[in-house]
């Protein structure tokens, strides 16, 4: 039996709007395969998240905020972990933090004390948008090079595709967006910088033959 999935998305800010606009139009036929639960908004704080790791066999965790080095952040950036807390409840769990620097030092904790896997990044994670944003934000082209990276990783996961797999499958995305790029460009910055800082199983954050 497959184990149930969990998304956290701050969904609160401009940037966190955007995230969980990306994640919901383009992840949901792979969660679609799954038992999945949904902490959006104003629901993606502590006690919620720890309510549902002690109630469900969560087996992946996807989570989209703002982040620290040390820290993830919920709705209105209220910490859902911090690397100095307890984090024997995510042992055995992929988790996939879409967030700026959370990579560095919380990731590691986390595999650490028994997460299976970590995918994050260690510096700021950065994405273009229009200065008007649209209605439907995921049709936002601006934003969609460098976000897209970012699901790969989760549609890599929810297939059960090997670590070491996802990241090519990152890496060959990168090439082939920003080859056709002019050196100057500001969106071939931003996505190469996002790569550059991805951490992942492959060598360090995990298990690298870690699947649902």
């Amino acid at each position: 039996m497959r184990p149930d999935i969990l998304l956290i998305d701050a969904e609160w800010d401009t940037t966190t709007k955007y995230l969980y606009a990306f994640r919901r139009h383009f992840l949901q036929p792979d969660l679609n395969k799954y038992k999945k639960w949904e902490l959006v908004g104003a629901k993606a704080v502590q006690p919620n998240v720890d309510q549902l790791l002690q109630a469900h066999r969560i087996g992946f965790i996807s989570g989209a905020g703002h982040g620290f080095y040390h820290a993830f952040l919920g709705y209105l950036n209220s910490a859902i972990w911090e690397a100095e807390q307890d984090l024997t409840p995510l042992t055995g769990t992929i988790i996939h933090l879409l967030s700026c620097q959370t990579g560095a030092t919380l990731g590691k904790s986390m595999v650490r004390q028994g997460a299976k896997a970590f995918w994050g990044y260690t510096q700021k994670f950065a994405f273009n948008r229009k200065a008007a944003p649209p209605a439907d934000l995921h049709t936002d082209a601006s934003a969609k090079q460098a976000i897209e990276m970012d699901l790969i990783i989760d549609m890599g996961i929810l297939r059960r595709v090997s670590a070491v797999t996802i990241y090519h499958n990152v890496q060959d995305y990168v090439e082939a967006v920003t080859s056709g790029l002019p050196p100057s460009s500001l969106a071939r910055a931003v996505i190469r910088d996002n790569f550059r800082h991805l951490v992942c199983p492959v060598p360090l954050w995990g298990d690298q033959s870690a699947r649902l």
